[in-house]
């Protein structure tokens, strides 16, 4: 079987890559091209070569926004109020398209916020998701630029590239008409996840995250949901971590040393 991983130079797409190797067995008209015009590109190549390729994409939660039902599921309307969200949500229908005329066989995973991403800090919104417990743990100051009680839907590094992986073995016929999955998560404050840090490596680490509040961040972060309904995702086979202790215990473990 041959596998084309977009995007390997980055922190996921290079996971993936990783394991996939190791188991033999921001301006607008760029997002268009990036995300969108790439996307297309992609799928008319996959059709006119392969159709029954299977294509897997990876979304986001950026592709809801504004006032949002208690609980999003998979089926919950996307209201994207940033360009990123925008032209994701545009590839997830164009995807989904091209799989409902057997063009390819498309599988869209959302992904929750990861964290604890290895390396420095990205332009991305959540990047300080990551920040506020590696620089840290690296000996570090960090700066978060959003309110403490502010919620994330997060997933580890490790969960998320596994599941990115077992999508590729997942039948059609699990998806129904619609192949949009929302990746398993779980919910935290950034006050719960500098306490985990604190209850892993001590109050002196965690002190060396301070708070400087930037208005465009803690408004675009705030508007992604932080109650998604998992049941969908979990009975297709998906995976879940535990909690956000295990998290940064896991960071440690795989990534600390590399850092």
């Amino acid at each position: 079987m041959k596998i084309v991983v977009t995007g390997a130079a980055g922190f996921l797409g290079s996971r993936v890559a990783d394991v996939l190797l190791s188991n033999t067995s921001p301006l607008p008209v760029r997002e268009l091209i990036v995300n969108f015009d790439a996307t297309r590109n992609l799928l008319e190549t996959a059709r006119k070569v392969k159709p029954s390729l299977k294509f897997i994409f990876s979304s986001t939660l950026g592709v809801y926004g504004g006032e949002l039902p208690k609980t999003v599921d998979d089926l919950t309307a996307v209201t994207p109020e940033n360009t990123y969200g925008t032209t994701k949500a545009m590839c997830e229908l164009l995807i989904n398209d091209y799989s409902r005329k057997g063009f390819v066989d498309g599988c869209i995973l959302r992904l929750p916020t990861v964290s604890v991403r290895a390396g420095t800090a990205n332009k991305a919104v959540t990047s300080f998701a990551s920040g506020i417990i590696r620089e840290p743990l690296n000996g570090l100051e960090a700066i978060c630029p959003v309110n403490k009680n502010l919620k994330l839907w997060l997933t580890s590094p490790k969960i998320v590239v596994n599941n990115i992986i077992y999508a590729a073995t997942i039948p059609a016929t699990s998806f129904g008409s619609w192949r949009v999955v929302n990746l398993p998560g779980f919910a935290a404050s950034v006050d719960e996840m500098i306490q985990a840090l604190k209850e892993v490596a001590g109050e002196k680490v965690a002190a060396l995250v301070s708070f400087v509040k930037d208005e465009t961040i803690n408004r675009i972060v705030s508007t992604f949901p932080t109650n998604i309904d998992n049941t969908r995702a979990l009975n297709m086979g998906f995976s879940v971590d535990e909690n956000f202790v295990e998290v940064v215990k896991q960071y440690i473990s795989d990534d600390l040393s590399k850092d």
